[in-house]
């Protein structure tokens, strides 16, 4: 049986492991699984023991008997670089906004007083 406990302190107990899909006797709403409490998440097993940093939930299916089945994976450096880049381009995009609005105050305020 696996543990697996996650950033926010949050615990899910007695999983089995099935390939890759963790097994849950009780129904895991995927919902759960915020992407904070991914940043850190320790697996206690038979199997393998350790933290990995910055996963991310591939799926949350309904399994036999009213259970769940999920896959958690690390995220690779290529989509932090994908997301670091989308996030600056996200907040160059709203900076340029500002500027062009803060430009267009000023120019009717220029006009305004001719």
């Amino acid at each position: 049986m696996y543990k697996i406990e996650f950033a926010d302190g949050s615990t899910l107990d007695n999983l089995e492991l099935n390939g890759n899909n963790f097994i849950s006797a009780e129904p895991i709403d995927p919902e759960f699984f915020k992407d904070e409490m991914l940043t850190s998440v320790s697996f206690t097993g038979p199997e393998f023991t350790g933290t990995v940093q910055d996963m991310k939930l591939i799926q949350c299916i309904p399994w036999e008997n009213n259970g769940s089945a999920f896959i958690l994976a690390e995220i690779s450096m290529e989509e932090k670089r994908q997301n670091l880049i989308k996030s600056i381009l996200e907040q160059n995009s709203t900076d340029i906004t500002d500027i062009q609005s803060a430009l267009a105050e000023l120019y009717e305020t220029f006009l305004g007083g001719i």
